[in-house]
């Protein structure tokens, strides 16, 4: 008869913070080793790959577990998620064919955050490689104004009008590079809400790419105005046209981050209903587990208590056919 760890709420463990490695051990009649029977897919034994069912434990952390009871070595495997516990197996009940593994404890959600955090921290590092493109662009830009200031410096005294624009667009970029920071910061405070946070990251990736597309239109306008200066007058009156279009630009840039300022606030507030939906149907399963910890508590004392009863009635009889025997005996003499 198979003798199963059991799953009911003896265990001292809180299962809201506590988890074990996905594993299920069983020991067979009278042979008290203890044999893993299922690995749990996706469960931290199943990544590592290491274990087969059929394999003996014989140690956890260092402990001998040989023999031990399954509620025991639940207790010792069972810890804080995302720590690790060591165990030493045999390979098919041959103590020269031993191995240890080092296995994470965690459950699925465990696991899913973690694939969800390393996803949103390749998004992030794109993001700021965007960024650093779009500064290198900009500082470029200034080095080539800069130049020109020297080369050209009383021509540019005539169109300060431009190098103000110049300046607001440098500004705008600043702030941007700011609310990038800002937001960055919220996405990594709210880890647990992921996968919305990214679709607002995408968002932002792509007005970072608008930046870039602005700033080199800026750097056009720039070289033309270059050009301008060897030209004389009709070439200043295309460079104050041109820098009315940048004015536009950046007016269009400032909706958009306001627009983008919005969308951010709507879907931090629908993830936060969202959240609390979660945690009521956490409450519940919690509720429903407890529930059945009682039922199988209860039946766990009814089982104990059927066992005594009948051992009583064993007892009695034993005493009776005694009893009976030593009647006989006196009869017989």
């Amino acid at each position: 008869v198979e003798n199963m760890a059991s799953t009911a709420s003896k265990s001292r463990l809180d299962t809201s913070t506590s988890a074990g490695v996905g594993l299920f051990f069983q020991q067979k009649g009278v042979d008290t080793n203890v044999y893993v029977k299922t690995i749990v897919r996706n469960g931290s034994a199943d990544q590592d790959g290491s274990v087969k069912a059929g394999d003996v434990i014989v140690a956890v952390d260092g402990k001998d577990v040989k023999g031990e009871d399954l509620n025991l070595l639940r207790e010792l495997i069972i810890g804080q998620v995302g720590t690790y516990v060591s165990l030493t197996f045999w390979r098919a009940g041959n103590e020269e064919d031993s191995y240890s593994v080092s296995l994470v404890r965690g459950n699925a959600e465990y696991f899913s955050q973690l694939k969800q955090k390393s996803k949103m921290s390749g998004d992030l590092d794109r993001m700021k490689a965007a960024l650093e493109r779009a500064l290198a662009t900009k500082e470029a830009m200034q080095n080539r104004l800069a130049e020109l200031l020297q080369n050209n410096s009383k021509e540019f005294e005539n169109h300060s009008s431009l190098r103000s624009e110049v300046e607001e667009s440098e500004q705008s970029l600043h702030a941007a590079r700011s609310n990038l920071a800002e937001e960055r910061r919220g996405l990594e405070e709210k880890e647990a809400e992921l996968e919305p946070l990214i679709a607002t990251a995408e968002v932002e990736e792509a007005n970072i790419v608008r930046l870039r597309r602005i700033l080199g239109d800026a750097e056009e306008q720039v070289q033309s105005v270059e050009s301008a200066l060897g030209d004389g007058s009709e070439r200043v009156q295309s460079m104050d046209a041109e820098s009315s279009r940048e004015e536009d630009k950046r007016t269009e840039l400032d909706s958009q981050e306001k627009q983008l300022i919005e969308q951010l606030q709507t879907l931090i507030s629908g993830d936060k209903e969202a959240r609390r939906g979660r945690e009521d149907e956490l409450r519940q399963l919690e509720e429903e587990r407890m529930n059945k910890e009682g039922k199988l508590r209860e039946a766990q004392y009814n089982t104990d208590d059927s066992k005594r009863r009948t051992q009583e009635i064993r007892d009695r009889i034993a005493a009776t056919q005694d009893l009976k025997d030593r009647v006989i005996a006196e009869k017989d003499r």
